[in-house]
């Protein structure tokens, strides 16, 4: 199971946060590369969002590990082999 996080949907609205910010720095490119008025400013504003997306994701916390040798048992260590 995974953990869950203090506050609930804290993690789908960064999840969310990350989504737009990533495709206003996409827009904010376009701009630049058309050389459209206000590009500057957009791409600026862009990258401030995109980069405080990053701060806030080295504050969410990752979820616990699957068990993977449920899904490929290879992985399972063997205890009665002593290996």
């Amino acid at each position: 199971m995974s953990k869950k996080l203090p506050i609930e949907g804290v993690s789908k609205l960064n999840h969310i946060y990350y989504n737009l910010s990533a495709a206003f720095l996409i827009g904010a490119s376009l701009y630049k590369l058309l050389n459209w008025p206000g590009a500057d400013f957009i791409f600026v504003l862009g990258g401030f969002s995109f980069s405080l997306a990053y701060i806030i994701k080295s504050f969410d916390f990752p979820y616990e590990t699957a068990d993977w040798s449920l899904a490929f048992p290879t992985l399972k260590k063997d205890t009665k082999d002593g290996s």
